[in-house]
């Protein structure tokens, strides 16, 4: 049944589509896809990360099995001026976005803040000509935060507190509210993004804005609870950007998030607050809940800690966002996680758990902690590498029901419901380098078994196909494959 032949990961073209009956992100031929990656922002002038310039760099990330990419798409690098578009960085992205469609990837384009502004201590998230429309804060930058005036560094505390200061949480209400055209600004914006890079069917999606503050809460500190915030805030903000994408683009995925500390319980005041996908129902086929997980509390050093992060906190987390799907329709994915999985730093405690969490949930990830050492100077290391490059199906030609991977043992399990519709194979990833030295065995069991085909690529390609024979003499098509390293 096995045979050795070279299977590669094609560099083509390939639209989504999400479904407001199910969780999942198919593709054109109907699989249901899956998606491995890194995030590459840059938080300041070029306002692109360099090293996605370097087209070794990105066939090295495909050979660790990775099929994506976050690429922060800087509103200051977009329109360093009112009204005025920078070309010149559109066809740098444009370049970036070429070369990783060349190498089979698909890229979720991040619109990428953290506090806003450089007026509230981080970078310009949003230009400072946007910021500077907001007029509503009543007390200067960061009160009612204190700072040593002896040392004139209004800036002298972590950096997220910085959210807290009333003229950061008014500039974000002043946003959502359009206070001076400010909404209309950003929706120029996203209608430019859109426009430019409507025709690349590459794209995996849009996001619309990373981590997203409350608004003023210190007007109405109701809004610190997220469920509160989603609801008045946010979800009116995201259904008209919304449009003003799909005035350009009405096909690519549109990738939103709630507030970032929501997703543990759901209810009115916690959880997302979302009654709906941006735009309305009639998007459930086109919208995708962006989610961020980090167990702040994990310092790599207390057993009670990683417990309360792995069997409470991220299960709690992983759990909701499964109800909120049920309740809004289109997919979810995790796209940013890796506080307390630092291989590169010789603490890997939380890498597996998330990750598995994510397998355990069908959910696709996009990892954020190693991008700091990738983006300088590209500093890869095979820790790191063994543990990221997972085994773990690319497409999926029926419904998955499971996907488990072992990185001890190195098994991995799939098990789904074959449609014999499909006639694309199932691609399940392996790194032939690393993990399968020897080779692999591959087993499929259930009663569809006898009617699949595999085939192995060879040593290079790091991948299996598996194709379906239609049958009407078996009506149970639910199969499982088990991947292992094959023994000397």
């Amino acid at each position: 049944m096995l045979s050795l032949v070279s299977v590669l990961l094609p560099a083509v073209a390939i639209a989504y589509r999400t479904s407001p009956t199910d969780q999942f992100i198919y593709d054109d031929y109907n699989r249901v896809s899956f998606f491995h990656g890194d995030n590459f922002v840059q938080k300041g002038y070029p306002w692109y990360p360099e090293v996605l310039l370097n087209v070794d760099n990105i066939k090295e990330m495909k050979s660790w099995g990775f099929n994506t990419v976050r690429l922060g798409v800087m509103w200051s690098g977009v329109e360093p001026e009112m009204g005025v578009f920078n070309e010149t960085y559109i066809e740098v992205i444009n370049g970036i976005l070429d070369d990783l469609k060349d190498h089979g990837f698909h890229t979720l384009i991040d619109v990428h803040q953290d506090v806003l502004s450089s007026y509230f201590c981080e970078y310009d998230g949003a230009p400072t000509w946007l910021v500077d429309l907001s007029d509503t804060c009543i007390n200067e930058f960061p009160s009612p935060l204190t700072w040593d005036e002896t040392t004139d560094n209004k800036c002298d505390r972590p950096w997220g507190m910085n959210y807290l200061a009333e003229a950061t949480g008014a500039a974000f209400q002043d946003l959502y509210d359009n206070r001076n055209g400010m909404r209309d600004h950003f929706g120029k914006f996203w209608a430019k993004i859109a426009a430019s890079f409507k025709d690349r069917d590459e794209l995996l999606g849009y996001e619309i804005i990373n981590e997203p503050w409350v608004g003023n809460h210190i007007k109405d500190p109701s809004l610190l609870l997220p469920g509160n915030a989603g609801a008045k805030s946010l979800q009116p903000f995201y259904d008209v950007i919304v449009n003003n994408i799909r005035e350009n683009d009405p096909d690519t995925l549109i990738f939103y998030e709630p507030v970032t500390w929501g997703m543990i319980l759901n209810g009115t005041v916690t959880g997302s607050g979302f009654t709906h996908v941006p735009g309305g129902d009639e998007y459930k086929d086109k919208s995708v809940f962006s989610f961020h997980y980090y167990c702040w509390w994990y310092t790599g050093e207390g057993q009670l800690e990683k417990v309360t992060c792995d069997n409470m906190f991220g299960a709690k987390v992983f759990d909701q966002v499964d109800v909120d799907i049920k309740q809004l329709g289109g997919s979810a994915m995790l796209t940013e996680w890796g506080q307390g999985c630092e291989p590169y730093n010789g603490n890997d405690g939380e890498c597996d758990p998330i990750m598995n969490l994510a397998d355990e949930h069908l959910v696709s990830w996009i990892e954020w902690y190693w991008t700091g050492h990738l983006m300088n100077g590209w500093d890869t290391d095979p820790i790191s590498i063994s543990t990221f490059s997972r085994t773990y199906a690319h497409s999926v030609a029926g419904i998955p029901t499971k996907m488990k991977f072992n990185s001890k043992s190195l098994d991995f399990e799939l098990c789904y419901n074959v449609d014999t519709d499909i006639t694309e194979p199932t691609v399940i990833y392996i790194n032939n380098e690393i993990h399968y030295i020897n080779g692999v065995n591959v087993q499929i069991s259930g009663e569809y078994a006898e009617y699949m085909h595999v085939e192995i690529g060879d040593i290079n390609s790091n991948t299996i196909e598996i194709t379906s024979t239609p049958s009407d003499v078996v009506t149970n098509k639910n199969i499982c494959v088990y991947v292992s390293h094959r023994k000397v």
